[in-house]
């Protein structure tokens, strides 16, 4: 297989097979437009261990690349996090369909899926996992609201709410997913154009408030040459605890995203960093003082 022709996996769910649900109509639209798909059938049955989960992946792992497209559903979206924070390299993007990220819930099945999530290595996850789609429903019977959001800020990535969708399933009315196909084929033709489309402002943190019932959020006012001082979210409290240490510090900022709501706050744009090679974020600064509102070019 060529490493530049664009592939996708998709993850099944507890207890599901590669004919289940949407992953047959998925499969078919994207071969359509020449997108190869494997969809790997992962163990049935009560008890399903992590480890035989891995063990199915490690026969199709040679087919990841920087070019593959991850798309899971349920616990495969799990599976998908233990793959990312395996990979030596970023994969494409990632669709997570009705996931989790953290444990919740007390049945057999719940416990059994538990398993998936513990210990998770989020700094290698996020470096890995490229760009990225959350989808969740409404009134998902299976994945309570709260876990869905936990894993929007886990991966600083808002979701994509459907009205009443179920858990995604056939019965829910998903034997064809036509959303999915739209975001695999926006991953794959993402081009320059698209990355100049991207505004890149510095600008002046004039202060900074840690966010309630939030361990990793920080809300600031940020100075960038206009008329007021917008209010920006970050999660990234667990690596700055101090506060002041953001307050009068001019950063890079991208400026034009669309408003997003977390925790009941509206943010208007996104803070720059980099890793480090231990996987600490590493803000993008001018090297020396600028008009607050300077365009990076």
């Amino acid at each position: 297989m060529k490493e530049d022709k664009y592939n996708v996996v998709i993850f099944h769910a507890h207890n599901d097979t590669p004919e289940s649900h949407w992953y047959p109509w998925v499969k078919n639209k994207l071969n359509d437009i020449g997108v190869d798909v494997y969809v790997p059938e992962f163990p049935l049955g009560d008890k399903q261990k992590p480890e035989d989960w891995d063990e199915v992946f490690l026969r199709i792992k040679e087919k990841v690349n920087k070019n593959t497209i991850l798309i899971g559903h349920s616990l495969g979206g799990a599976m998908i996090l233990r793959v990312l924070q395996s990979l030596e390299n970023p994969v494409k993007g990632v669709v997570l369909v009705g996931g989790f990220g953290t444990p919740f819930g007390d049945t057999p099945t719940d416990i059994e899926c538990n398993e998936f999530v513990k210990d998770l290595k989020w700094k290698k996850i996020k470096a890995n996992m490229g760009k990225v789609n959350i989808f969740a429903s409404t009134n998902d019977p299976s994945i309570p609201i709260e876990i869905t959001q936990t894993l929007s800020l886990r991966l600083n990535n808002p979701v994509t709410f459907f009205e009443k969708s179920g858990h995604f399933c056939k019965n829910d009315g998903f034997a064809e997913f036509p959303q999915i196909i739209e975001a695999v084929r926006l991953m794959i033709q993402s081009t320059y154009d698209d990355f100049k489309k991207v505004e890149m402002k510095a600008g002046t943190i004039v202060s900074v408030e840690v966010v309630e019932d939030a361990d990793k959020l920080y809300k600031f006012m940020v100075d960038l040459g206009e008329a007021e001082p917008r209010q920006i979210l970050s999660a990234i409290r667990e690596y700055f605890p101090e506060p002041d240490f953001f307050v009068g510090k001019q950063f890079m900022f991208v400026s034009n995203l669309e408003p997003r709501t977390i925790r009941g706050f509206e943010s208007n744009g996104m803070i720059l960093a980099v890793d480090d090679v231990e996987g600490n974020p590493m803000f993008v600064t001018p090297k020396e003082t600028v008009p607050n509102g300077s365009a990076m070019r």
